[in-house]
């Protein structure tokens, strides 16, 4: 008979024990010493305020936390001493209401044991190993096959590619088989990411009203909100084309006015669609604003708020003072409209309302582009 755990809450800068509690989790891994896990999960499913951080100490590879939680959240585990994003430092499990897990083995490789849930959860992973074996024994062919003389980088890359993308049709069959055969367990829902992007929705369709509207229910409906949007962000990324017409819209800045995308015409535009969420956003702005400082005669800046809500919008708008207008997307979706797929995203419109440049991430070539076109 295993012996009775006992579960320690480590909390931001502080440890405190709290009856109230209803989540514990344990774990042990080989490949950790003495480190710090932090720990994230959003306060409220679907909203990014209020995001919940922890701080784990790790003593000779154990660490333990508890939670009072209301549903199901979806927590990120990373190490605090790993910088390197080469090198597996993190992970995400369900923590979830009236549950306790333990895990033990590595930090990419761990089993899961506890409560009913993480016993289905345990089975489904047993599922998912024999492709992760897969795909990672495709990855470390090809880091090998990269360091021999004379190695054609660009042609081993799309060899890795096409047999990943072999691995993961087959996998996203089994598991689209896994989910309708197991409709009534809430551990399922782990499993609608594995599905092909097309599929999730039908996904959740097959679900049994008791696991839909349970303790994962939040996470189902955000995770549907999420697959619409994207969906129509992909449909409208085949439209969205250097050439054609800006699409219009009037959404509200942040004195409560309402704004016309069209008003500029005549003018040159750059549209920054970011969000309070996006680190690579709020990392750019102080280099936007040096360029802003130089164009603004010239080219009208205009920031697109996505995905949040207007309290974090306002938040990070009071905390970064950024000169140029700023618009609210809220759920009109406007980055979906116009095929935002990664932020931050940035579309460059001359003044006769065309698309001149699209830009994905903080690139140095959006800068470079701006500075000659205004010389």
């Amino acid at each position: 008979m295993r012996k009775l755990i006992f579960f320690i809450c480590f909390f931001i800068d502080c440890t405190a024990l709290f009856a109230e509690d209803n989540f514990r989790l344990r774990g042990k891994f080989s490949d950790l010493n003495n480190d710090t896990l932090l720990v994230s999960y959003a306060a409220k499913e679907g909203e990014r305020s209020g995001e919940v951080k922890l701080k784990v100490p790790v003593t000779n590879g154990e660490f333990a936390f508890c939670a009072d939680l209301d549903e199901a959240k979806k927590a990120h585990f990373m190490l605090k001493s790993k910088t390197d994003q080469s090198d597996k430092s993190d992970f995400y499990l369900f923590i979830v209401p009236d549950e306790s897990v333990v895990i033990e083995g590595t930090m990419e490789d761990f089993s899961i044991d506890g409560t009913a849930f993480y016993k289905d959860l345990a089975q489904e992973t047993l599922v998912q190993k024999p492709f992760i074996d897969e795909l990672k024994a495709i990855e470390k062919r090809y880091k090998m096959l990269l360091k021999a003389e004379g190695a054609d980088k660009n042609l081993l890359n799309t060899e890795r590619n096409k047999e990943m993308e072999a691995v993961n049709k087959r996998y996203e069959k089994v598991a689209y088989e896994y989910v309708k055969r197991h409709p009534d367990k809430e551990a399922t829902v782990d499993m609608l990411l594995s599905l092909d992007f097309h599929y999730i929705l039908k996904g959740i369709e097959l679900l049994t009203p008791e696991v839909r509207n349970g303790r994962f229910s939040g996470y189902i409906d955000n995770l549907s909100r999420f697959v619409k949007v994207a969906t129509r962000s992909i449909e409208a990324s085949g439209k969205i084309k250097e050439g054609t017409e800006a699409p219009d819209f009037t959404l509200k800045d942040d004195r409560g006015n309402d704004f016309t995308l069209s008003s500029l015409r005549g003018k040159y535009v750059v549209l920054d669609f970011w969000g309070s969420w996006c680190k690579w956003c709020i990392a750019g702005f102080p280099k936007m604003k040096e360029l802003y400082a130089k164009c603004k005669d010239r080219v009208e800046f205009v920031g697109i708020d996505c995905q949040d809500t207007d309290g974090e919008w306002r938040a990070v708008l009071k905390d970064a003072q950024l000169p140029w207008l700023q618009v609210f997307s809220g759920d009109r979706n406007i980055d979906a409209e116009y095929g935002v797929t990664a932020y931050p995203y940035k579309v460059v419109i001359a003044p006769d309302g065309k698309i001149l440049k699209l830009f994905t991430g903080e690139s140095s070539e959006f800068y470079a582009y701006i500075k000659r076109l205004i010389k």
